[in-house]
């Protein structure tokens, strides 16, 4: 299920030592900035508790789509016309399985920018 995406290839690390920013290590050795978490005009005392999430992100993606793709090995995909409702009813042991999968599958769609 591992897909080219549009985004920066990680692993993307927070580089506190010079700036409050997200960076990535690119083939060639040089860096690039994914993201700035605090700047002048827009200071934020949170910046570091924000930036780990955020360069956490990559990784985050590639498990979620693994787990994904164990739930659905021949195809690796959601079949969207199925429902909220019948996923629940398919969650017998009234674990919030199926609750897991549904946000599994909303969370990938947000960072894929389908949502």
């Amino acid at each position: 299920m591992a897909e080219t995406k549009n985004w920066t290839p990680g692993p993307w690390a927070i580089d506190g030592w010079h700036t409050s920013a997200v960076i990535a290590k690119l083939p060639d050795e040089s860096y690039v900035r994914v993201a700035d978490c605090d700047t002048p005009s827009f200071p934020n005392l949170d910046w570091k508790a924000n930036a780990h999430p955020i360069a956490a992100a990559p990784a985050l993606y590639e498990a979620l789509s693994e787990c994904l793709q164990l739930r659905y090995p021949f195809t690796g995909k959601y079949d969207e016309k199925q429902s909220l409702d019948h996923w629940l009813s398919e969650d017998k042991e009234g674990n919030g399985e199926a609750k897991f999968w549904i946000a599994a599958h909303a969370a990938l769609a947000l960072a894929e920018g389908k949502q």
